[in-house]
């Protein structure tokens, strides 16, 4: 999937890729951008716990017109954060302290206190770039 924006219950029920733009300032490669896709592993009903989210780091995932750069990009810089289309406003839901989505015997599917349907979000990624991870 290119973009950032979805449901949430189609972002934690459906696996899928999800491409983030960002600009290297040594990128020269001509008609290509530079970024990372996060691939993630849906809840399933079968295996409680399995909802994983990584950066992907295989070439093979990535189209042709996107690179990424593997001495710059790494999954300790990146933070990811899901906000909700709300009232008009996109609202930060902070729910990375919440611990995995799952599904509830109803068949509902809830990340710690938050309903995972079909309201509209967006993922956002904030990066450190002057994070030594070495």
């Amino acid at each position: 999937m290119v973009g950032t924006e979805t449901t949430f219950e189609q972002f934690v029920t459906t696996e899928d890729f999800y491409e983030f733009l960002l600009p290297h300032p040594q990128c020269n490669i001509q008609n290509s951008e530079c970024g990372f896709i996060l691939n993630v592993t849906p809840v399933s009903h079968e295996e409680t716990g399995k909802f994983d989210i990584v950066l992907s780091v295989d070439d093979k995932d990535y189209p042709a017109d996107l690179h990424c750069h593997r001495d710059v990009i790494s999954s300790a810089k990146i933070h990811l954060v899901i906000e909700e289309y709300d009232d008009g406003l996109w609202c930060n839901r902070g729910i990375s302290w919440w611990g995995r989505p799952d599904y509830t015997e109803e068949g509902d599917v809830w990340w710690g206190g938050w309903w995972c349907g079909t309201q509209q979000v967006r993922l956002v990624i904030y990066y450190d770039v002057r994070r030594n991870t070495q």
